[in-house]
């Protein structure tokens, strides 16, 4: 009982942090397009990634509590099932489409591909994006073969001896999933860092040929954007490691590690990108400022 009580308390203090994060960036860019009706493609993309997330973390809550309590495997909790594997393999992609743009638009290769890719760079995108919804959908429906088999009938008897529910007990190789699901948006996010490091070492030591001074502008856009990418990379393998804790360990027991672990890293990481993103950085200044003054005032105290 009280495992579950403290599991319970962590998952709605997770679902709270989420839904605050995720929230404040998609409402952000949603008054930005009111404003201007449009938004540049990062935005779009890092916009679309925080309803994502929002969308998982209240999702990923409702299918956590449907286990913990132990309910059989309804139609409902098939629906959960699915719609939270989908937007957690498409959370991913759109990560990975991210650090794409960050790494295209920043670096400062002057080879014939670079040049091809930053005027295409609108397009490609919009590839990459169907990219992420066909094979996050593929890796939704490929595994509900053996998750929920179909010699079964609509419900699976409930777990005795306060198990909580399994619902990956059933894959015969579970981790061959998770991984061929996760390697190539990893692989892109990889190739992506790896460009940027490259593209920062090689300015530096251009700068230096050249005697002329850095370009302290240049310079902080890359360590800016490569410190929230290697973030991300470290929050990932951390995530991953929790991922195979949960679906290498089939007994009931270490099941609560797998959506304690997959609930932790997106808010983590989105509250990276509002502190590395200008505009984010500045409206959740002013939302403090604002509720800083809103409190101050009415007990006749002065605030900076």
């Amino acid at each position: 009982m009280d495992m579950e009580l403290s599991v319970t308390v962590t998952l709605f203090s997770q679902l709270a942090l989420g839904v605050a994060v995720n929230g404040f960036i998609v409402g952000t860019y949603l008054l930005e397009w009111r404003k201007n009706r449009s938004l540049h493609i990062s935005d779009t993309v890092l916009m679309s990634l925080a309803l994502n997330r929002f969308l998982w973390q209240l999702f990923h809550t409702l299918a956590s509590l449907f286990s913990f309590v132990q309910v059989t495997l309804t139609a409902t909790y098939k629906f959960l099932y699915c719609f939270c594997a989908f937007l957690n393999w498409s959370s991913l992609w759109f990560a990975a489409i991210l650090s794409v743009i960050h790494c295209v638009k920043i670096s400062n290769y002057n080879n014939s591909l670079f040049i091809w890719l930053k005027l295409r760079l609108c397009r490609l995108v919009k590839w990459l994006i169907v990219a992420n919804l066909l094979t996050s959908l593929a890796f939704t429906i490929a595994p509900l073969w053996f998750v929920f088999p179909h010699n079964q009938s609509t419900s699976i008897d409930v777990p005795q001896n306060n198990a909580t529910l399994n619902p990956l007990q059933n894959i015969p190789s579970p981790l061959f999933v998770l991984c061929l699901g996760s390697l190539l948006p990893f692989l892109i996010f990889c190739v992506a860092v790896s460009l940027l490091i490259n593209s920062l070492r090689m300015h530096v030591r251009q700068m230096r040929s050249r005697a002329t001074g850095f370009q302290v502008s240049h310079v902080e856009a890359h360590l800016r954007v490569i410190k929230g990418m290697v973030f991300f990379l470290v929050l990932f393998l951390l995530y991953f490691s929790v991922i195979i804790l949960g679906a290498d360990k089939k007994t009931d027991s270490n099941w609560i590690y797998f959506y304690l672990g997959l609930a932790f890293y997106p808010s983590l990481h989105s509250a990276v990108l509002i502190y590395s993103t200008r505009q984010l950085r500045t409206a959740c200044l002013a939302i403090y400022h604002g509720a800083k003054t809103c409190i101050c005032v009415p007990h006749g105290n002065i605030c900076d």
